[in-house]
């Protein structure tokens, strides 16, 4: 029988996802305008970036809107990428895994190490230079929720390994080219930690099968392997 408790946990659930969903949505704002130039707020509202027009709140909404959309300008008709998508739709499902395995705490370093990393990410496979102060942080807010999730014991230092290992099987399978530089490097042994032990071995096994499919598509595998790696393991 559902009870109070129940239908309350289940609100909780949906507004931490929603939030997160949310959250992504800014953050592909982040993504397409600070490498550019341009501020997050100049202009306020978004645009299309193939005709500029300004979109309208009904077709911003974070997932629905580029469903309902099926994924196109309403007013040129462009394709809108399904990044756009992928990342709205990865932060609210994270978030509402975190929140189910760790509470308000978990889904706030999930969205807060899910943010550093897809910016790092996307930002790097357009060919833009990520700082090392950034880097620093995003590796050790990774450990941070790695240990935090992970619960990592003397007697669990396997899952550890696990994860090194599947970072150098990663960085194996070609995933950096075509900018295989130290800073990437560091990205992905960031995304390995927050991944979770099985999170990252799945990541790795796929690489390594599907090693020759594009950098768009082993960046998605990436984040949703960190998504719901760390909450099945």
């Amino acid at each position: 029988m559902i009870g109070p408790d129940l239908v309350l946990q289940g609100l909780w659930l949906v507004c931490v996802a929603a939030i997160g969903a949310s959250i992504g949505s800014f953050l592909n704002v982040c993504i397409y305008r600070i490498p550019i130039g341009l501020g997050v707020t100049q202009p306020k509202r978004s645009f299309c970036p193939s005709c500029r027009t300004q979109i309208k709140a009904f077709d911003n909404i974070p997932v629905i809107s580029w469903l309902l959309l099926r994924g196109r300008c309403r007013s040129c008709h462009a394709p809108i990428p399904a990044w756009y998508f992928l990342v709205e739709l990865f932060a609210g499902i994270g978030s509402g895994l975190s929140y189910l395995k760790s509470g308000l705490l978990g889904a706030f370093l999930f969205l807060t190490v899910y943010c550093l990393l897809t910016y790092a990410l996307r930002t790097a496979r357009s060919g833009h230079t990520v700082k090392p102060r950034f880097l620093v942080l995003l590796v050790l807010l990774a450990a941070l929720l790695y240990f935090q999730r992970e619960a990592v014991l003397t007697n669990d230092l396997w899952k550890l390994s696990i994860c090194c290992l599947s970072a150098v099987l990663i960085l194996r399978s070609g995933y950096t080219e075509p900018v295989d530089r130290w800073w990437q490097r560091a990205i992905v042994f960031a995304a390995v930690l927050a991944s979770g032990w099985l999170g990252a071995l799945v990541a790795a096994v796929i690489f390594i099968l599907y090693r020759n499919s594009s950098p768009n598509t082993k960046d998605a595998v990436s984040l949703a392997c960190f998504t719901v790696g760390s909450f099945l393991a």
